[in-house]
């Protein structure tokens, strides 16, 4: 095993057996907590020393204990209820109202106006998608966040040959973002 945030390319190891899989889990697991450095990590904001990307150390578990505790508990959940009722009957009002009219509802943006609304009142006490179009464009900023993390991840397995093939069109997504 080879610690991932000190070479260019990814080293694989391929396993084909439930026991032994967890057997590596087990006498590696410090190898597998490493998050790897992306190409772009030095653009981001701080330098990528976020939750996502910092090492596998004791910020990276303070800032998870953190979130497990106070944001996720089950004594925070069972605070939020309020919050979950309120927008769940809004979601719903918002559904008959649509349906009285006749419209077509897009579900998929309804349920992350939902979600985002849920979460954000949770941890901010505001709401972040009852303007119109903010919900879409969370939903668009989330599928080009995955579109970019996935090809990076994918272009970091390629070692320096990734950012030959990569780098043009995640710098060019990347750009509106960071304000470059």
């Amino acid at each position: 095993m080879a610690n991932m945030t000190d070479s260019q390319y990814y080293q694989c190891i391929v396993v084909t057996s439930a026991s032994v899989g967890t057997e590596i889990f087990k006498t590696h697991d410090l190898s597998f907590a490493e998050h790897s450095r992306t190409g772009f990590s030095e653009k981001t904001p701080y330098g990528g020393s976020g939750f996502f990307s910092a090492p596998y150390g004791d910020y990276w578990r303070f800032i998870k204990k953190l979130c497990l505790t106070e944001l996720l508990s089950p004594k925070q959940l069972e605070r939020s209820r309020a919050i979950q009722e309120r927008e769940l009957a809004r979601f719903l009002q918002n559904g008959f109202e649509s349906a009285k009219r006749k419209e077509v509802v897009d579900l998929g943006v309804e349920l992350m106006k939902l979600t985002n609304n849920m979460l954000c009142k949770m941890a901010a006490s505001t709401s972040c998608s009852e303007k119109g179009d903010e919900a879409e464009r969370i939903r668009e900023l989330m599928k080009d966040i995955s579109s970019v993390g996935s090809k990076t991840f994918f272009g970091n397995m390629l070692g320096p040959f990734g950012l030959l093939a990569f780098w043009p069109s995640i710098n060019y997504r990347l750009v509106p973002f960071l304000g470059l």
